[in-house]
C-alpha cells in the first residue's frame, strides 16, 4: 500500500492547468506582498533597484540645490530642478522607473513652474501637457489596452468636453481644459510602464515629500524677494508632496524607520499648507493625515505621530509668525457670522449660485470653457468675468447634467474599486483619492497636475494585476515588440 501511495500521490496533486501555463511575473508577486502589508526582504523590495538608486541621487541633488537657493536664487533653483525633471522624463522613454521619478518631480513643482517659469501664453504654459500627450501617442498600444473604469470614464468625459467645445463661446479656455485632462493619460502611462520593474513608491514619497518640504522652507524664507503667487495655488506644492507620501506609505507597512521618515515629512508639508492660509488645502491635507493614521493601524504610531505633529508643527509655525497670523485669520473669517456668506467664502458661494443659474437655463450646458463669457454677458456675479473656481460648478454649467454625472462617476470610481478589492488592502487608498477629489473640486478646476497625479497613481495601484497581464500579452505580440524597439531607439536619440 505504501508503494501504491507513493506512486499515486504526484498524480493526485498534479496541476490541471493547460500544458503551457502563463508564469506569474515576480513583479506581480512582490506588489501583492507590498500591497497587503507583508514583510519582504530588502532585495525583493527593490533595495538595490534602479528606482531606489536614482531616487536617492535626485534626492541629494534636490536638497543641495534648495540649500544653496538663497545664493543661487529661488527661481534659478526652480528652473534647474524643472530641467532635471524634464530630462528624467526623456530618459524615461528607455528607463521607465527614471521617467516615473521625473514626472513625480514635475508634478510636485508644477504649482510653482506655472507661475514663475512657464508663462507666456497657450504654447509655453502647456509645455508639460504637450509632452504628456506626445507620450500617449508614442505609447498608443498600451493606452488602448487600459480598460479600467477610471480611464474609460475620463475618456468619455473628455469626449463630451470636446464635442461641447463646438458650441462654446470660450474656445481658448475650453482647449486649455482639454489639454489639462488629456495629459492625465500620459501620467498614467508613466506609472504603468514602470510597474513591471517593481518600483517601491516609498522612494517616490521620500523624493517628492523632501522636495516640497525643503522647497517650502526656502519659499517662506525668501518670499519677500519673490513675485506674488496666489496662496491657494501655492498650497498645491506641499500638497503634492503630501499625496506622494501617502502613496509611498502604502508600501512600507510594518517597517518602522521608513514609516517614521514619511510621517515627519508629512507633518512638515502640512505646516506649509497651513501657513499658506488655503482652507481647501488644509482640508485636503487633513484627509491625508487621517489616511496615514488609519494606514499605520497602530495606537503607538498614532500617539507618536500626533505628538510629533504638535511639537514640530508649533516649532515651525512660530518661526513664521506673520504667516501663522494670516492663516488663523483666514480660518476665523470662515466662521465669522457677522460676515456674509460671500465674504466668508471669498466669493466662491456667489460663483456657485451663478453656476447653478446657468445650469437651470442651460441643462445641457453652455459649452466647454464658456463660464467666464456667460457670467459676464448675463451680468451674473456682478458682471465680473471670473472663472468657476470649482470643477463641480464648471462641469454643471458648461457640460450640463451629463458632464456633472460623468465627473462624479470618475471621482466615485476609486472608492468603489477600492471596496471591491478591500481584501487586497486597497480600500483606504481608493477612499482617500475619492474624498480628496470630491473636496478639492469644490474650490479648484481642472488645472494643475496635483490631483491628476494622485488619480493616475491610484488608477495603476488599483489595477496592478490587470496591467501586468497586459504587459505579458504585449510581449507575445511580434508587431508590438518591434514597436517597442522603435520607441526605445527614439528615446535613445533624446538621450
Amino acid at each position: 500500500m505504501r508503494k501504491v501511495n507513493r506512486v499515486n500521490l504526484p498524480l493526485i496533486s498534479a496541476p490541471v492547468s493547460p500544458p503551457t501555463p502563463v508564469e506569474r511575473p515576480d513583479a506581480l508577486r512582490l506588489l501583492r506582498d507590498l500591497r497587503i502589508g507583508k514583510k519582504v526582504t530588502s532585495t525583493d523590495a527593490g533595495a538595490a533597484s534602479p528606482f531606489k538608486v536614482w531616487a536617492q541621487r535626485l534626492l541629494v541633488l534636490s536638497l543641495l540645490l534648495w540649500a544653496i537657493s538663497p545664493l543661487l536664487g529661488f527661481t534659478s533653483t526652480l528652473t534647474i530642478l524643472a530641467l532635471v525633471g524634464f530630462a528624467a522624463m526623456l530618459v524615461g522613454m528607455r528607463k521607465p522607473v527614471i521617467g516615473l521619478l521625473g514626472i513625480g518631480m514635475l508634478a510636485t513643482l508644477d504649482p510653482l513652474t506655472r507661475v514663475y517659469l512657464l508663462t507666456g501664453g497657450l504654447l509655453r504654459w502647456n509645455t508639460l501637457n504637450y509632452w504628456l500627450i506626445l507620450v500617449v501617442i508614442l505609447w498608443i498600444p498600451l493606452f488602448l489596452r487600459l480598460n479600467d473604469p477610471h480611464t474609460r470614464l475620463l475618456q468619455v468625459f473628455i469626449l463630451l468636453l470636446g464635442l461641447e467645445l463646438l458650441i462654446s463661446a470660450g474656445w481658448s479656455e475650453g482647449i486649455q481644459d482639454l489639454l489639462n485632462l488629456a495629459a492625465t493619460f500620459g501620467i498614467v502611462l508613466y506609472f504603468a510602464r514602470a510597474l513591471p520593474e517593481k518600483p517601491n513608491l516609498y522612494w517616490l514619497g521620500i523624493l517628492n515629500g523632501a522636495i516640497a518640504a525643503t522647497g517650502g522652507a526656502m519659499f517662506y524664507l525668501l518670499m519677500d524677494r519673490l513675485p506674488y503667487i496666489d496662496p491657494n495655488a501655492w498650497a498645491f506644492f506641499p500638497l503634492t508632496g503630501l499625496f506622494s507620501i501617502c502613496l509611498g506609505f502604502h508600501f512600507v507597512k510594518g517597517r518602522s524607520r521608513q514609516m517614521f521618515y514619511l510621517l515627519m515629512l508629512a507633518v512638515v508639508n502640512y505646516v506649509w499648507i497651513f501657513l499658506s492660509g488655503s482652507r481647501g488645502g488644509m482640508l485636503s491635507g487633513l484627509f491625508c493625515l487621517l489616511y496615514l493614521i488609519l494606514a499605520a493601524r497602530s495606537i503607538s504610531w498614532t500617539i507618536v505621530f500626533l505628538a510629533a505633529a504638535v511639537v514640530l508643527g508649533v516649532s515651525l509655525a512660530i518661526q513664521f509668525a506673520g504667516q501663522q497670523t494670516y492663516a488663523i485669520g483666514r480660518l476665523q473669517r470662515m466662521f465669522d457670522t457677522n460676515l456674509t456668506l460671500g465674504k466668508r467664502t471669498s466669493g466662491r458661494s456667489d460663483l456657485a449660485v451663478a453656476g447653478w443659474g446657468i445650469f437651470l437655463n442651460h441643462p445641457w450646458g453652455i459649452g466647454t470653457g464658456g463660464f467666464r463669457e456667460e457670467v459676464e454677458s448675463q451680468n451674473l456675479n456682478q458682471g465680473r468675468r471670473t472663472p468657476a473656481h470649482s470643477a463641480w460648478i464648471k462641469a454643471l454649467a458648461e457640460n450640463g447634467f451629463i458632464g456633472f454625472l460623468l465627473l462624479f462617476a470618475y471621482v466615485i470610481s476609486f472608492v468603489v474599486v477600492g471596496w471591491q478589492k478591500r481584501d487586497q488592502g486597497l480600500f483606504l487608498i481608493g477612499l482617500l483619492t475619492t474624498v480628496v477629489f470630491a473636496s478639492t473640486f469644490v474650490s479648484v478646476e481642472y488645472k494643475g497636475k496635483t490631483m491628476w497625479f494622485l488619480g493616475s497613481a491610484t488608477t495603476v495601484l488599483l489595477h496592478q494585476e490587470e496591467l501586468l497581464n497586459v504587459f505579458q500579452e504585449m510581449k507575445k505580440n511580434r508587431l508590438l515588440r518591434q514597436y517597442r524597439r522603435w520607441t526605445s531607439r527614439l528615446g535613445r536619440r533624446h538621450d
